[in-house]
């Protein structure tokens, strides 16, 4: 068991759990401090209000560790505060309630849309084979099923309970809705609100919106896709570089509400042409306008507060007058946001003023009552020292306890003065903080004053100074705590009023929370396309069914990051009913793979809104993205890695149209060559027709192989799989090796390489092939008998060669004399 204590803006940790702390979150033992009490001490570790949160994650998440009482929903608000997949605001984030579990296509869609942690369905009764099936899809996507009794999952009270919880425009009954039509959906729901046990929960009334999805608006993405593709970071490798995942590339955001917009749209790219070209037109402003790129980060974005997070402790009844004054800091920065993007002038300045300005004016006065009431109620002058409080001109009692903290304030920087005429100082800085109090700060070079004096105890020494108080610092600061504890509990009635007041304000704070947000996202891309080393430009955007795809000098977006890497771009061009498959052929290592995963990624990249890394980019609408690219076993489910493939090339099959992209990768490697090849082929043909051949380069002489990483229109008619193997392998493993042992590894090589290349013309004569494979082996065994001490490099290199074409004149066996001569 782990116990936290909240001191208000941090926690602590004591005996113990302090040194586990130590140990396995902050990696040193020197943020472990002693309390001392007349009988004994208790290890102390501070731990502050962000750090906290990244500590519990690792303790619920990593560590495995229960949260008392034992529900995640208690730390919701934490957990998922910084993820792609925040469904914390309830106002703002959908939640998938009832599904049509009888297209698998669209389930697995919805699923990497909305990224639900857990699904409810009813323990017993209806179609248990749809709920099977349902499920393997929910396991296929790593999401916990919950299933719970069938009467939860009533219709009965109807709409009753949902008009305490959903808010409505113009407080019409819910029964109303066109989206609660369907009694399905009511069962749903009546199920997830017992689950939640929202109706005993008073901070949830009125606090929800129901709003359909439409899952025709965005592109499909399959789980293959999603995961091949490398779209969002691995969550389990903590250690994994930013620029490994395509949202690491395009997360220049300054905002946290701006990198959750960002995860949505990577999980949800348009398919609506228009919206699209809407947010390429506003990163273009962006890009050609960098004075107002450079003022919109510097000045604006970096300074916005987490207003997400700030209306989920509204919700949650936890908000306190620091979250209002962090709303205030905002909305009083707003006036000039709103002036620094009506001043840009240029062709789509209109763009601007619909998109941003507009609506930043309507904010603007939205909030005008409340900054007034923030200033008024305020006591902006102790905001400076850390502390947030109420006006003592409120209340009397507030007066009384005003002048006594500013009395203790004023003995404390005595103290200060006197701290430095002992010390024989100049000056001695006076600090506070919510942990230490107040404290005196003095620079490094006055070290030895302060550790000389048996007066002053130090607190803790840093880069920046030192901190040290003395006894009667440590007193006045205990004074100091009990009387600001009073002055908090005389001023909770006007808080609360405050409070209460603020969370009405709750619907404009999310349109402000949307509008930073996507204006974050599109300074974003329009930094990502600046910042690139290699040209970013602009796709042109052909309308879905036109069937181009023409990408000149593509480059991946994630490896052309990675340090030691001299990216090679390449061209890819299909054009309906001329050039609609393409075969990638090559060696091993030769960046196959590569290129049809870059593909998809700069679909995906356009159809978001973003540049793409090429010279040149048209691409047309597609409705989706499916892929089959590294299949693997699962052992626990029983499925081979052959199955595996099926599975995944079946659902392709069945949800793939003539306006889809997919991408498949040594399709039928888990079983034997000539039914891989049999299977790929009659699959190619059932997807598309046409067939555009390609090949990567391969550059021979001397015996070696040069990878060019260029794809070129051609066929390839053979593999360099053994060439890459002696080229790599043999290189890096084998370098040590005595020559004479790694020509007998090279020999294996060369006898498993006549194997493969078969005559065609004598191909059909198993007796010969028969014998072949016995002469083969009786060959080798003669090569391994040859004592290699007794002889030169070159005298065992003909000593093989000998023994082959004497073996070859020997033997009356035209299926062995065509490998040899072939060799």
């Amino acid at each position: 068991t782990i116990r936290f204590f909240d001191r208000g803006e941090y926690f602590s940790l004591h005996g113990p759990d302090a040194v586990f702390a130590a140990r396995e979150f902050f990696k040193t033992n020197n943020v472990i401090k002693i309390w001392k009490s007349n009988t004994c001490e208790l290890e102390t570790c501070y731990v502050k209000n962000n750090s906290f949160e990244l500590f519990l994650k690792e303790l619920l998440l990593v560590k495995q560790y229960r949260g008392s009482p034992g529900n995640l929903s208690q730390f919701e608000d934490i957990l998922y505060s910084n993820e792609e997949s925040q469904t914390s605001s309830a106002i703002n984030d959908p939640g998938l309630i009832a599904i049509q579990i009888s297209t698998e296509d669209n389930i697995n869609s919805l699923l990497i849309h909305l990224g639900p942690k857990e699904c409810l369905i009813p323990s017993s009764g209806g179609n248990r084979d749809l709920y099977e099936k349902l499920d393997k899809v929910l396991g296929r996507n790593n999401i916990l099923v919950t299933e719970r009794k069938k009467n939860e999952f009533n219709t009965d009270n109807e709409c009753s309970e949902l008009n305490n919880l959903v808010k409505t425009a113009n407080d019409q009954n819910v029964a109303n809705l066109v989206e609660l039509k369907d009694k399905q959906t009511i069962g749903c729901l009546n199920s997830l609100i017992r689950y939640l046990d929202l109706l005993n929960d008073s901070h949830s009334d009125q606090k929800f919106k129901i709003k359909a999805y439409n899952l025709n608006n965005y592109l499909k993405l399959d789980s293959g896709a999603f995961r091949s593709l490398n779209l969002l970071p691995n969550r389990t490798d903590q250690m994994a570089n930013k620029t490994h995942s395509l949202y690491g590339v395009l997360n220049k955001c300054c905002t946290i509400q701006g990198q959750r917009l960002l995860t949505q749209w990577i999980k949800q790219p348009l398919i609506d042409i228009h919206k699209i070209e809407e947010r390429q037109n506003l990163v273009e402003i962006l890009i050609n306008d960098s004075e107002l790129r450079q003022n919109l980060v510097e000045n604006y974005l970096k300074k916005m507060p987490d207003f997400q997070r700030i209306e989920w402790k509204f919700i949650k009844n936890k908000a306190n007058l620091q979250d209002c004054y962090k709303i205030y800091c905002a909305v009083n920065n707003l006036p000039n946001l709103f002036e620094c993007l009506l001043n840009h002038e240029g062709p789509k300045a209109h763009l601007i003023k619909e998109m941003f300005v507009n609506p930043l004016n309507s904010i603007i006065m939205d909030f005008k009552n409340f900054q007034q009431m923030i200033e008024s109620t305020l006591d902006m002058d102790e905001i400076k020292n850390h502390l947030f409080l109420v006006k003592s001109s409120y209340k009397p009692e507030l007066e009384e306890l005003r002048e006594k903290l500013n009395n203790i304030e004023e003995k404390i920087e005595s103290l200060a003065n006197k701290a430095a005429r002992d010390l024989g100082l100049g000056t001695v800085k006076l600090e506070s903080n919510a942990q230490t109090g107040y404290y005196f700060r003095v620079s490094r070079k006055d070290d030895k004053a302060v550790s000389s004096s048996k007066s002053y105890n130090v607190i803790e020494t840093r880069k920046d100074g030192i901190k040290f108080q003395n006894d009667k610092l440590q007193e006045l600061n205990e004074k100091f705590i009990e009387i600001k504890d009073q002055y908090e509990q005389e001023q909770k009635s006007v808080v609360d009023e405050l409070i209460k007041i603020s969370s009405g304000y709750l619907d404009p704070l999310q349109t402000l929370n949307n509008l930073v947000s996507e204006l974050d996202i599109f300074v974003s891309f329009s930094l990502v396309a600046m910042s690139s080393q290699a040209d970013y430009v602009r796709p042109k955007l052909q309308s879905i069914g036109t069937g181009i795809l023409r990408l000149k000098d593509s480059r991946h977006p994630c490896l052309e990051l990675q340090e030691g890497i001299n990216f090679i771009p390449n061209d890819c061009e299909f054009v309906k009913d001329e050039k609609n498959f393409c075969i990638i052929t090559g060696p091993n290592m030769g960046g196959k793979s590569t290129y049809i995963r870059q593909i998809g990624v700069l679909v995906l990249m356009a159809q978001i809104g973003s540049f793409v890394p090429a010279s040149s980019a048209e691409i047309s609408i597609v409705d989706c993205i499916l892929a089959r690219i590294g299949a693997n076993d699962c052992q626990n489910k029983g499925i081979s890695t052959f199955m595996a493939e099926m599975l995944e090339t079946s659902f392709i099959l069945k949800t793939a149209t003539s306006n889809s992209l997919v991408i498949i990768d040594e399709l039928g490697r888990g079983t034997s060559t000539y039914d891989g090849f049999g299977l790929a082929w009659a699959i190619s043909d059932e997807e598309i027709k046409t067939v555009f051949n390609s090949h990567v380069s391969a550059m021979t002489s001397d015996e070696s192989l040069t990878l060019l990483y260029k794809v070129k229109p051609g066929v390839c008619d053979q593999s360099f799989g053994i060439h890459v193997l002696d080229w790599q392998i043999f290189r890096n493993m084998l370098s040590n090796m005595p020559e004479k042992r790694l020509n007998i590894w090279r020999t294996i090589v060369l006898f498993w390489l006549m194997k493969k290349k078969k005559p065609k013309s004598i191909a059909k004569n198993i007796k010969y092939k028969q014998e072949t494979d016995e002469i083969i082996n009786n060959l080798f065994k003669k090569i391994e008998s040859i004592d290699l001490n007794s002889l030169s490099d070159q005298e065992y290199r003909n000593k093989i060669d000998e023994i082959i074409q004497s073996e070859s004149q020997r033997i009356d066996n035209p299926y062995f004399r065509a490998l040899v001569n072939r060799l």
